[in-house]
């Protein structure tokens, strides 16, 4: 991890002052940076895959937690609102990590290739943790590697980026992949949902229409949804909603009376209640002083 950390914290030291986050050109691959131990925070992680380097992070998602050191690979397969805090992290030793998002059609095209048919041996659940191993830690380094070679990393990047979405999609943990690549699957049914729920998010919908995106049966729906996203539908939907209304309120020019009803309150009251329950301070006190949005 030595090596890592230092090809990561060596592409970071090109990024603005005190910015924890750094886009590249490989891939879409994304690199933290965090100098110090913080509070919770409301995150939405989307289909991605991320190796910590340095440093620690504990991620909540409904009832499962994960603890991520260093070496530890994340796995998320739908999107999902998170619940994230830096445990270790010094301005000597920073929290240190490399995000890459999932190319859902790629991982498809190499679901075929492998004729892998779904399965859910290891479970259903949308987030997972793995240990990686030496040949996934090597891809990663031979990607981080590419950013001091621009020629180089334009052909060479994509195919480091498919054999890190061919280690994940063969691990273990990759069976919620597998199956959500099958158009049947329970997770592609609950995906198809969340995926109306995301256009959406802040309008009302019941669970009888979600269970008809979905295929199946209210119940059913329920159990499934709750099985991979770890939350209920209501659950998901509402925090939608004050994901929703926390980017709206960094616009000045909407109150936040209409911000409530913009995403589905019918009570601004109740709103207010709920946004400060879910963010720690009210909507008006993240107006002034809003909250992060790292992942």
């Amino acid at each position: 991890m030595e090596s890592l950390a230092k090809a990561v914290d060596g592409i970071l030291r090109g990024a603005p002052p005190g910015a924890a986050w750094m886009e590249t050109n490989l891939a879409g691959l994304r690199l933290r940076r965090v100098t110090h131990r913080g509070p919770f925070d409301c995150v939405f992680h989307g289909p991605l895959c991320g190796l910590v380097v340095q440093g620690a992070k504990e991620v909540v998602v409904g009832r499962r937690r994960l603890l991520l050191r260093p070496g530890d690979a994340m796995l998320v397969s739908h999107h999902l609102p998170a619940v994230t805090r830096i445990i270790e992290a010094s301005a000597t030793r920073p929290y240190l990590a490399a995000i890459l998002p999932f190319d859902l059609e790629l991982l498809a095209q190499l679901a075929t290739q492998l004729d892998y048919r779904a399965d859910g041996a290891h479970g259903e659940s949308a987030i997972e943790s793995l240990v990686a191993g030496p040949a996934l830690c090597d891809a990663f380094k031979r990607l981080l590697g590419l950013a001091q070679t621009p020629v180089e990393s334009g052909i060479l990047a994509p195919l480091v980026s498919k054999e890190i979405h061919l280690r994940f999609l063969i691990s273990p943990q990759g069976a919620v992949l597998r199956t959500l690549l099958s158009g049947d699957s329970r997770a592609s049914r609950i995906g198809r949902a969340i995926a109306f729920m995301r256009q959406g998010g802040e309008r009302d919908c019941s669970i009888a229409s979600l269970a008809d995106i979905a295929g199946l049966g209210a119940s059913s729906f329920h159990a499934h949804f709750k099985a991979v996203t770890g939350m209920t539908p209501l659950g998901y939907q509402k925090e939608l909603r004050l994901m929703r209304a926390r980017e709206l309120l960094l616009d000045p020019q909407h109150s936040v009376s209409s911000v409530a009803f913009s995403v589905g309150y019918e009570s601004s009251t109740q709103f207010s209640r709920e946004y400060s329950r879910r963010f720690g301070a009210s909507p008006r006190e993240h107006r002034t002083a809003p909250v992060s949005t790292a992942a």
